[in-house]
This record gives C-alpha cells, sequence and structure tokens, in this order.
C-alpha cells in the first residue's frame, strides 16, 4: 500500500475532508455573493471574498466609516479645535532658529532618520515585539516599578485608542483589515465570555482568568491593523530577531563567564550548577523564547539573497541556538528538535518514510 492511499484512507484525514466539505457547502461561512461566478477564479478564494457573516462585518465597518467621516467634519469646522491647534499650524523659520550646534547634533540626526523611516504605528507595535526587553527595563527602573504588571495593559488600550483616533482624522477612509482568523478568534472569544458569566463559581476569579488568556488575543486585531505589508512584517521580525541575538550573546556570555544564577533553578540531584538566563531570569522561559526566534532567523536567511544579510541572520540562528543549549532546558530542547523535524518535512517531503522508520524503532526498541 503506498503512502498516499494510507493518507486517502485515513480516519483523521477523512473527518478533516469531511469538515472541508460542510465548510464550502455552509450558507453562512461560504456564500459566494460575486455576481460574475464565471470570471472567479476559486483557487484565491478565501472566507472574507465568500462568506456571509464577513460580508455582513463589512457592511458594519461602512457604516463606522460614515459616522467617522461626521466626526471629522464636525472636529475639522469647530471654532474651539481651530483655537487649540492654531498655535502648532504656524510656520516657523526653522533655518533661522537652528544654530550651529543643533545642525551638527548626531542625536538630532538620528532622531530625523528614525521618524523618517518609522512612523507611529511602528513605534506602538514595536513595544509588544519587543516585550522581554521593555518588561525589563520597566522593572529595573525604580520610579517604573508600579507599572511593571499592568503596561502592557496600557499599551494594549493605547494602540487602540491610537487606531481609532486615527480612523477619525482619515474621515472615515481607514478600513478594517479583515483576516481570515477573525470570525474563528471571535467566537472563542464569545465563549470565553459566555463561560465567565454563565459557569463561572466566582466573578472576580473569572474575569480575571479571562484577561489573563484572551489578552493575547486582543493583541491580534490591533497587530493586524498596523502590520498590513510586507515591509511591516520585515520591521518587526527584524526587531525580534535583533533581540534574539541579543538574548543569544548574553545567554552566552553568562554561560562561559559561569555567571551565578538562583538556587531555585538548579536541581539538588543535578551536577549543573550553570543555566543561562539572560534578562529573562528563567532559563526556561528563554529557551522557550529561542525556539521561537530560531525559526524566524534561519527562514530570513534562507529568504533574503544578499550574502551579508545570510550570514547576519545565519550567525544570529547560531548564536541562539547556542544559548538555547546553554538554558539547559530539556523542554526547550525537545520543541526545537521537533519544530526542526517539521521544518525538514515541509523542505523535503520524501523524508517522512525514512523519519517514520526511525521514530518505530525508537519505538520498539528504545526501552
Amino acid at each position: 500500500m503506498s503512502l498516499q492511499n494510507s493518507i486517502k484512507q485515513s480516519v483523521i484525514i477523512g473527518y478533516l475532508l469531511k469538515i472541508k466539505k460542510y465548510a464550502d457547502n455552509s450558507k453562512l461561512f461560504s456564500v459566494d455573493i460575486r455576481k460574475n461566478k464565471k470570471s472567479y477564479s476559486k483557487k484565491y478564494r478565501t472566507w472574507i471574498d465568500t462568506s456571509l457573516i464577513y460580508r455582513l462585518f463589512i457592511f458594519i465597518d461602512r457604516l463606522f466609516n460614515s459616522i467617522e467621516r461626521k466626526l471629522y467634519n464636525s472636529i475639522n469646522t469647530s471654532l474651539l479645535f481651530g483655537f487649540l491647534i492654531g498655535p502648532f499650524n504656524r510656520e516657523k523659520d526653522s533655518d533661522k532658529s537652528a544654530n550651529g550646534i543643533t545642525k551638527n547634533s548626531y542625536i538630532i540626526k538620528f532622531l530625523k532618520w528614525f521618524f523618517s523611516n518609522f512612523t507611529y504605528r511602528d513605534i506602538l507595535i514595536f513595544i509588544p515585539a519587543s516585550y522581554v526587553v521593555v518588561d525589563y527595563v520597566i522593572r529595573l527602573i525604580p520610579f517604573l516599578g508600579p507599572l511593571g504588571s499592568i503596561w502592557d495593559e496600557l499599551v494594549l488600550v493605547l494602540c487602540f485608542f491610537v487606531y481609532f483616533i486615527n480612523r477619525i482624522y482619515s474621515g472615515g477612509k481607514i478600513n478594517y483589515n479583515f483576516t481570515p482568523m477573525d470570525l474563528p478568534l471571535i467566537i472563542y472569544i464569545v465563549l470565553g465570555i459566555c463561560h465567565v458569566f454563565i459557569k463561572s463559581p466566582t466573578l472576580s476569579i473569572s474575569i480575571e482568568g479571562f484577561r489573563a488568556v484572551y489578552q493575547q488575543i486582543f493583541w491580534y486585531f490591533i497587530a493586524t491593523q498596523f502590520v498590513k505589508n510586507i515591509n511591516d512584517s520585515e520591521k518587526v521580525i527584524n526587531l525580534m530577531i535583533a533581540i534574539g541575538l541579543f538574548l543569544g550573546l548574553h545567554a552566552t556570555y553568562q554561560y562561559i563567564a559561569k555567571v551565578p544564577m538562583p538556587g531555585n533553578w538548579v536541581d539538588v540531584g543535578e551536577s549543573i550548577s550553570t543555566r543561562a538566563y539572560s534578562i529573562i531570569g528563567s532559563p526556561n522561559v528563554l529557551g522557550s523564547i529561542f525556539v521561537l526566534f530560531i525559526p524566524l532567523a534561519f527562514s530570513m536567511g534562507v529568504a533574503n539573497k544578499e550574502k551579508k544579510l545570510k550570514l547576519f541572520y545565519y550567525g544570529t540562528a547560531l548564536f541562539m541556538t547556542g544559548g538555547l543549549l546553554f538554558t539547559m532546558s530539556r523542554g526547550a530542547w525537545l520543541a526545537f528538535a521537533f519544530g526542526v523535524f517539521v521544518y525538514i518535512l515541509a523542505i523535503v517531503p520524501k523524508l517522512i518514510i525514512p523519519f517514520a522508520g526511525l521514530g518505530a524503532v525508537f519505538i520498539l526498541f528504545g526501552g
């Protein structure tokens, strides 16, 4: 029996194919309302193009656009608003006011370069992308200590606030960036809300649990509004890779210098006395971060054609792999090995047969 026939006769694959068939024929999730269906290629169909629910979402978004347009016109013609922003709209002769120190300042030049290449949307989305660094800095500075447990929630609220203000300021020209994952996540959130108000014995504890679980999902909705193209994605990915490089170098230094670590991360029954933990404080969490970041760096190295960038990305992946080894986190090692296994199968599917044979031998004779 060939591998292809085995997959077709699989019970699990059969159930998945049935689910796909139901989704394709669903009147709620896959209604094709296009008039010219003959010229429409089914190869590029998405839920957004064919779903009746998504068409309803788009209709609601257009209603919000009309409201935002009216708000913008009202604010723009307001005498009070004009009086408040009047001083900021006055033209200033920058050449006369700028002195020689300002013209030759490297800091001013860097700030001009930074704000000319990065928008406020980039800066806002950079904050959660560099969560581990921002959280470490906030907890390190004494007067920012009280914000240590709530700063991420404040940034999330700020991002939504800036997004809605930007929509109003555009005069209703900005549309919501719908993605195929929106509807499943909305259903998941609705189920969580129902669980909080129906199933929970203690409401306050359930609300706190809901916040802990669903806060990351809310980040998805705002991130898809700020990251809309490949350039935006590359900026965020490169920032995460740069953070991973710093963590890898720091972890390597800690292991070589045998930096002392908290005793609760060293097992009494083991001979290991040094585990890299960098600024994270936990070797296991640091290992998990490396497992997430190493595939990003390696994939960017594969995708880029420029030799210098390839060398940078591969070198970064190498340093992070070394940092992963120095964490001595067995769980992270296994996760990384599984990720490498999946990546190799994605690149060379034919290797699934020898890998399956090795797995069978390990199960039978591994003890």
